[in-house]
């Protein structure tokens, strides 16, 4: 074992002694930090306190130590009550700090304590694009045959998700107890047992879908469901899906109860930089409207109301805040731990804690508000950076004709890819420095293949291809409802508003009623925009170096 880590250990063994197991669930700052230091090893020692628990390990521990790399605009971070925080932009961290005054670093397994309810949320979607749960309204009972004997039997997967199962009393004054005989403590010491703990509930309190209710029973029904559907443990099927995924330390742990289910309302253990990893996947996967995304923007878009006071709803398993106007995925965990998806701005936030009430504002109230500070202090860094670099380039005018593109101010950049069998799009965002050859701030667009089916889509065999250009980014053009005097292949819309502009690069034809129904100026970016993809193409960065020669290869008989 490496030395930072036996001195680690080393500190926490006299601690994990003192944890009261009765106190689990509270989180005065002092429990807090005696319970984090007790689940952190865990997958070493087995014991909570003076109880035997079982745990699910993968992998070894870490041993390479990052060191912090704060940066400025998230001071407010810098809490005492922070043990560790991430930023990351368009995937890549740009702020990480470590409560180094609590021996916390890169190389720590941290509790992510309710947060661990979206793993069991994302497995559940996993087995759903695998087609092996048919549908969110499918009853439970249909594919467990343990919540067919229970007061879950009939309830749906989707209203599960949503903690809307009915199955609880409204509010959560027996919670305890049911955490206490999953885990097996205290009363319930070497009878640790998740389906004995359901067994509890002998009938619904409340019709489902009638009032959501935060509360462990309904996570622990969706471990069984993932245990029986995908004939292994919760935690195994997690590791094996989707932290493969992303888990860059190689080691998380689980805990399980006598038979080997998972405690999924609680307990999964990963290092910071996972967690954040996590995080940013399922954003990845939302942007590329993948199943898995599309499985949590419905949860998103479907969230049921909390009637608490921060406006917060529940998705499935998660939270949802808005965030700088635009409902956003929130995993949050008792006492302060929380990874924020601004999905708009392509931020995340990790904040590990061991108690919500900072300096700057409590978490459980402000959470949104402190991530869109971070993406506002980001972006008016990058407008001052953008600004000095600018005005060395742009000089007093840098007008182009539509046939040519001064790419000393112009970047390309394709950052996310939606691969489905009959169609794939490469999504990417143009800067434009000097704002005159692109509009002002980025532009963001999608390059669509359609394909009549696999076969052909193996072959190359490309049925069209056109540009798609986010509407929203042409917000010079004060009304695209013009497009619907075109052809409906000029645009695509979504509940009445529309969405994309398509510039048609087969059937370019069929552009002639585009560019004569929008202004001059949104015509001549759109123009110079399909003109000069080839040289965008080849002039771009690449989040996956492989996307490059696919778009040469596709796009070869058109530009």
């Amino acid at each position: 074992m490496p030395r930072v880590l036996a001195l680690f250990i080393s500190v926490l063994l006299p601690a994990i002694s003192l944890v009261n197991p009765i106190a689990l669930a509270d989180h005065p700052p002092g429990k807090m930090m005696r319970n984090f230091k007790a689940f952190s090893q865990l997958g070493e020692t087995g014991q909570l306190g003076p109880f035997k628990v079982n745990v699910a390990r993968f992998g070894s521990l870490p041993d390479q130590t990052i060191t912090s790399r704060p940066r400025g605009f998230a001071e407010f971070l810098d809490d005492n009550l922070n043990l560790a925080s991430i930023v990351m932009r368009n995937g890549d961290i740009i702020h990480e700090a470590y409560n180094s005054q609590r021996n916390i670093n890169s190389n720590t397994p941290l509790l992510g304590m309710s947060m661990s309810k979206t793993a069991i949320s994302a497995s559940v979607g996993s087995l759903i694009c695998e087609g092996r749960i048919k549908h969110l309204d499918d009853r439970l009972g249909v594919y467990s045959s343990f919540l067919k004997e229970t007061a879950f039997a009939d309830v749906t997967v989707r209203n599960v998700l949503q903690m809307n199962s009915g199955v609880s009393p409204l509010g959560r004054a027996d919670e305890k107890k049911f955490n206490r005989k999953a885990r097996g403590i205290e009363e319930f010491d070497g009878q640790a047992s998740v389906r004995e703990a359901l067994r509890l509930y002998e009938s619904a309190s409340r019709p489902q879908g009638e009032t959501m209710n935060y509360h462990s029973t309904d996570t622990l029904a969706l471990s069984v469901l993932v245990e029986e559907v995908s004939g292994m443990p919760a935690s195994h099927y997690f590791h094996e899906k989707v932290y493969s995924a992303f888990g860059k330390s190689g080691y998380m742990h689980w805990t399980s109860d006598e038979s080997g289910t998972t405690v999924a309302f609680s307990d999964l253990v990963m290092t910071a930089r996972d967690w954040a990893g996590f995080g940013d996947y399922l954003m990845t996967q939302m942007e590329n409207e993948t199943c898995l995304g599309a499985f949590f923007k419905e949860g998103i878009e479907n969230a049921v109301s909390t009637s608490k006071k921060n406006g917060s709803r529940y998705g499935y398993q998660s939270w949802v805040f808005d965030v700088n106007g635009q409902p956003s995925l929130v995993l949050q965990g008792h006492g302060g731990q929380f990874i924020v998806l601004d999905e708009a701005n392509q931020t995340l936030l990790l904040t590990i804690s061991i108690n919500e009430k900072y300096e700057a504002g409590n978490l459980f109230s402000e959470i949104h508000k402190f991530a869109e500070r971070i993406s506002s202090d980001i972006r008016k860094s990058d407008i001052a950076v953008s600004s000095n670099e600018a005005q060395k380039k742009c000089g007093s005018d840098q007008a182009l004709e539509v046939g040519s593109i001064n790419f000393d101010v112009v970047s390309t950049k394709f950052y996310g890819l939606a691969d489905f069998d009959d169609f794939v799009k490469f999504r990417a965002s143009i800067t434009d420095e000097c704002n005159s050859q692109f509009g002002n701030g980025k532009l963001n667009f999608g390059l669509m293949f359609d394909f009549k089916g696999l076969g052909a889509k193996q072959r190359n065999e490309v049925k069209n291809y056109r540009i798609a250009v986010k509407a929203e980014d042409l917000d010079f053009v004060t009304d695209l409802n013009v497009l619907r005097e075109c052809q409906k292949t000029a645009y695509w819309e979504d509940d009445g508003q529309i969405k994309e502009v398509n510039i048609q690069m087969k059937h370019v034809e069929d552009n002639t009623c585009l560019f004569e129904k929008l202004p001059a100026e949104a015509a001549n970016i759109l123009q110079r925009l399909a003109v000069n993809m080839e040289s965008i193409v080849r002039q771009a960065q690449f989040k996956d170096q492989e996307w490059n020669a696919r778009i040469d290869s596709l796009t070869k008989a058109f530009h």
